[in-house]
C-alpha cells in the first residue's frame, strides 16, 4: 500500500489573501478561490493521503501585510481546525 504526503501544500483563505496581495497577485496571476472543502476534494482526486501546509507567497511579515504577521500566522490554523 503506497501512503502519499503533498510536503508544500499551499492554502490561500480569502483573508490571508486580502491582506497580503489584493488586487496585485505576486506573479500576476490570482489562484482559485481557497476552502477547506476544495483542498480535500483536490487531495481526494490526486490520491493524495497527508498534506503539510505551507502559508504562501509573500508570507507572514511585517513588511508584505497591514495586519500584524503574528496574527495572520496564528489565523492560518482556524480554517484547519
Amino acid at each position: 500500500m503506497t501512503f502519499t504526503v503533498d510536503t508544500h501544500h499551499h492554502m490561500l483563505p480569502d483573508f490571508f489573501w486580502e491582506a497580503t496581495e489584493g488586487d496585485d497577485p505576486v506573479g500576476g496571476i490570482a489562484p482559485p478561490p481557497w476552502s477547506r472543502a476544495s483542498a480535500l476534494s483536490f487531495l481526494d482526486d490526486a490520491g493524495i493521503d497527508v498534506a503539510i501546509t505551507s502559508i504562501s507567497t509573500p508570507a507572514c511579515t511585517p513588511a508584505t501585510t497591514p495586519q500584524p504577521a503574528y496574527w495572520l500566522d496564528g489565523a492560518m490554523n482556524w480554517p484547519l481546525s
